[in-house]
């Protein structure tokens, strides 16, 4: 039984301004330790396995632990993306850790073995998320889940010397894809100060304040992107041009602003990747539309791709809630690939799960690499990872290639 209740709901509230030093080192400890006992559990399972099933036993290990200390599960899966950049860190250093594991086991297996060629440290991310959003959930964990997984990681293996996909490389900027509904480059959120001025002589006062409300919510994007335990309201205004009352006539305080820079982000999202989606003509090339529109768009926008995959935990349920509305509706997407498995198993609910908890860890990754994120370059990964199940890795690392030589 899992006593450690140790969550950033129970640590002491910040102000505005920021959480205290005294909380960022008590959840940077509670993550430390955290990860020390997961850590141990899955050594244990991977040393236990043969190296093709090295992927699958950590998965396991990953829900037995989830399972039996859901607690600090949700602190180390979930909540160490909310607490600020210390922990954001801690948690992908334990992540690496982890699928170091992995790459030992196979560098010392034979060279036709048979194993998932998959990033694991997306994968490890992946699960991560998944297991987070149903600790959130209604119903108990079952421990069956790493059975799931483990099959739906079975549609990814080919021998280690043909693996391409192990190591999560950006592509080169020359092979990055352009806009697949316009032609050229996603379209751009303008920052606050770049925005049009409205006429106030002809303008309305609803377009005026739509106006005013926009400018907030891009401030909020770019000051957010940057920490958002660091940023404040005033720091907002400033970025916006306004005072302290005119954000105050929009929203209460700054979480409510984050909120509405997540819906607003969901939209944009959504109706550039579902109208990529509707204009291809086989449902593998609207796969690649859909993911190149989304790729390129928040290329585009680093302030908004920051403020809401990178902090995107901050804003508590609703903007949680968000990203995973965007994940269930990239995974509506796959259903139709149900039509072109020849002869394959068809994934589960639990693996189309699996597949957008990973592309969301992928893009989460291309978000965090520096102040320029690399996005776009992990298209290739992210198309291979949504594909692979239904077409097999070879056939949709040829789809890949094909569609790098049109762009």
């Amino acid at each position: 039984m899992d006593t450690s209740k140790h969550t950033l709901s129970s640590l002491p509230e910040s102000d505005d301004s920021g959480p205290s030093a005294a909380t960022e080192n008590s959840l940077e400890t509670a993550l430390a330790d955290a990860h020390r006992h997961l850590h141990d559990q899955v050594v244990r399972a991977v040393l236990d396995a043969t190296p093709e099933l090295a992927l699958a036993a950590m998965i396991d290990a990953l829900v037995q632990f989830a399972a039996a200390r859901p607690h600090t599960a949700q602190l180390l899966m979930g909540e160490a993306m909310g607490g600020g950049p210390g922990s954001q860190q801690l948690r992908a250093e334990g992540i690496a850790e982890i699928a170091e594991m992995i790459e030992r086991a196979y560098r010392f297996a034979p060279a036709q073995t048979l194993a998932p060629d998959l990033p694991a440290v997306s994968v490890i991310g992946g699960v991560y998320r998944l297991l987070d959003s149903m600790l959130h959930g209604e119903e108990p964990l079952k421990l069956q889940l790493g059975d799931e997984l483990a099959k739906w990681l079975t549609s990814y293996r080919r021998p280690l010397t043909q693996h391409r996909w192990r190591s999560l490389r950006p592509l080169s900027p020359t092979v990055l894809p352009r806009s697949p509904c316009a032609g050229g480059p996603a379209a751009h959120v303008t920052s606050p100060v770049e925005a049009t001025p409205v006429d106030s002589n002809g303008a309305s006062a609803e377009e005026l304040a739509a106006h005013e409300r926009q400018r907030i919510l891009l401030a909020a994007a770019e000051v957010t992107a940057q920490g958002y335990d660091a940023a404040s309201v005033a720091a907002i205004c400033e970025a916006a041009g306004i005072d302290e009352p005119t954000f105050h006539r929009y929203f209460s305080d700054k979480r409510a602003a984050f909120r509405a820079v997540h819906e607003l982000h969901y939209q944009q999202v959504m109706s550039t990747a579902a109208g990529a989606f509707f204009s291809g003509k086989s449902w593998p090339d609207r796969v690649w539309l859909a993911g190149a529109a989304f790729a390129s768009y928040m290329q585009a926008n680093p302030a908004l791709l920051r403020a809401t995959l990178v902090e995107g935990y901050a804003g508590g349920a609703p903007t949680l809630q968000r990203g995973e509305d965007i994940v269930a509706a990239f995974t509506i997407f796959l259903q139709e690939g149900y039509q072109h498995l020849d002869g394959r198993d068809r994934p589960s609910r639990v693996a189309l799960a699996a597949i957008g908890a990973t592309i969301f860890e992928i893009g989460y990754e291309g978000a965090r690499m520096g102040p320029e994120p690399a996005i776009a370059g992990l298209l290739a990964p992210a198309i291979y990872v949504c594909l692979a199940p239904f077409l097999g890795p070879d056939a949709t690392d040829a789809l890949i290639d094909a569609r790098l030589r049109i762009n």
